[in-house]
């Protein structure tokens, strides 16, 4: 579910890779969310909270069960700094940005390659949490904690045989 401008074809992405690891089905909406109730002018940021909100009570289909929001704001709850994402735990919604997953906020040229990269990583975990995934201790798993960019870029683009095997339980049932 788009947030925002978002890059349509980063969507249709977002949507592939979990279809690709998860054997999930799924559409890009055509529900788009405006992000700017959720602005904080304070912070210079957007409430990922309240964007998480918004997109659990957007309409999607009738057959979805899992909803994921995909926005390119820079992200915080209030007791971090920022987040690259945030998802309902065994719920129905997650939430990814591009924000700080793209090259260019670090001031660097654009990478579109190392863009989606990350976009797959991070996708894939918010999603995990909503199949009740916690952070995994492997720090290679796609489900491992990433408090910066470099361990973005650090942990593989994949689930740990262990956290692979949890995902596909919980979609069984």
């Amino acid at each position: 579910m788009p947030v925002g401008d978002i890059d349509p074809e980063l969507a249709a992405f977002a949507q592939a890779a979990v279809a690709d690891v998860l054997r999930m089905g799924g559409a890009v909406s055509k529900v788009v969310i405006d992000p700017a109730f959720a602005f904080d002018s304070a912070r210079r940021q957007t409430s990922s909270t309240l964007l998480l909100k918004k997109v659990l009570g957007a309409p999607r289909p009738g057959d979805a069960f899992r909803v994921l929001g995909l926005c390119d704001c820079d992200l915080f709850i209030p007791m971090l700094s920022f987040v690259f994402g945030q998802a309902q735990l065994d719920g129905p919604a997650a939430l990814v940005s591009t924000a700080r997953l793209r090259q260019t906020y670090y001031r660097f040229p654009a990478d579109r390659e190392l863009l989606e990269t990350r976009l797959r990583k991070e996708v894939l975990h918010e999603v995990g949490h909503t199949l009740a995934l916690t952070h995994c201790p492997d720090p290679a798993c796609v489900m491992s904690l990433a408090t910066s960019i470099r361990h973005v870029d650090e942990k593989s683009d994949g689930f740990c045989a262990s956290c692979l095997d949890a995902a596909m339980e919980r979609l069984r049932k």
